[in-house]
C-alpha cells in the first residue's frame, strides 16, 4: 500500500510540475529537480540527447574518414609528381651525358680545324651552362630539356655540315 501511495504521489507531482519538454531536458544542468529528472528519463529526453550526440560522433568520424581519404590522395599525387621529377632528372642527365660524349668525339676528330673547334667550344659552353644545378621545379627541368634538345639539333647540323 505504501508503494502504491508513493507511486501515486510521484505521478501526481509529475503531473503538477508539468511535462518537461525535450528542450528542457539538459543532462548538463547543475541542479535539476527530482521530478524534472524523472520526467526527462521517462519521457525519453535524455535518451534523445544521447542519440543526437552519438549521431554527431558518427558524422564526425565519417567526415574524418573523408579528410583522411583526401590526404591519402594528395600524398599519392605528391609521390607521383616526385617520381616524375626523378624521371625527368634522369632523362636530363642521360641527355647531358650523350651531348658531352658527342662533343668530346667531335673535338678529337677536328682538333686541327679552328673554325669547327670554335663552334664545338661554343656548343660545349652552352651545354655546361645547362648542366649547372638548378631548381627541382618540373618546369625548369622541362625548359632545360628543351634547351638541350635544341643544342643537340645544333650539333646535328654541325655534323651534317661536316659530312656525316
Amino acid at each position: 500500500m505504501k508503494k502504491l501511495a508513493l507511486g501515486s504521489l510521484v505521478l501526481g507531482m509529475a503531473l503538477i510540475s508539468g511535462c518537461a519538454t525535450q528542450g528542457q531536458c539538459d543532462a548538463t544542468k547543475n541542479d535539476p529537480s527530482m521530478f524534472e529528472k524523472l520526467n526527462c528519463d521517462m519521457g525519453g529526453g535524455y535518451q534523445q540527447q544521447i542519440q543526437q550526440k552519438e549521431q554527431g560522433v558518427l558524422d564526425a568520424r565519417a567526415e574524418n574518414a573523408l579528410f583522411r581519404a583526401v590526404y591519402a590522395d594528395i600524398e599519392a599525387e605528391r609521390h607521383a609528381v616526385r617520381q616524375d621529377l626523378r624521371g625527368q632528372q634522369q632523362q636530363l642527365a642521360q641527355l647531358q651525358g650523350s651531348l658531352d660524349q658527342l662533343l668530346g668525339q667531335l673535338k678529337k676528330k677536328y682538333a686541327g680545324k679552328q673554325d669547327t673547334l670554335k663552334q664545338i667550344t661554343e656548343l660545349e659552353a652552352q651545354a655546361s651552362a645547362l648542366q649547372q644545378p638548378g631548381s627541382n621545379d618540373p618546369r625548369v627541368i622541362s625548359a632545360k630539356q628543351k634547351q638541350l634538345v635544341e643544342l643537340q639539333r645544333k650539333i646535328s647540323r654541325l655534323e651534317l655540315s661536316l659530312g656525316y
